[in-house]
């Protein structure tokens, strides 16, 4: 899954983060969100791909994944206990 470019980060920001509260099973509202984020990161390498498509590939089975996939290659990072879409601030280290 490839990387959100920067307007679609800034265009899903809101609700990436509305997915910190998102339990083991989405409400009807989150799953349009991960539908939103996957579609957007896919389009980059299929920009013929319709929406609808993506919204026939998700399931429960496969969403967290996917959507683990394409938030961690956009540089948000799952820890811990916390959700997809969860961004953590990272410490980085000292090169010497």
């Amino acid at each position: 899954v490839p990387p959100l470019a920067f307007r679609s980060l800034r265009e899903l920001a809101d609700d990436v983060e509305g997915l910190r509260l998102m339990g083991k099973t989405p409400t009807e509202s989150q799953m349009t969100t991960v539908e939103r984020i996957i579609h957007a990161a896919l389009k980059r390498n299929y920009p013929d791909l319709p929406f609808e498509e993506v919204q026939e590939m998700l399931d429960v089975d496969n969403y967290q994944a996917v959507l683990t996939a394409a938030l961690s290659v956009s540089g948000f990072e799952a820890v811990g206990d916390r959700t997809p879409g969860e961004a953590t601030a990272s410490t980085g280290t000292e090169s010497t």
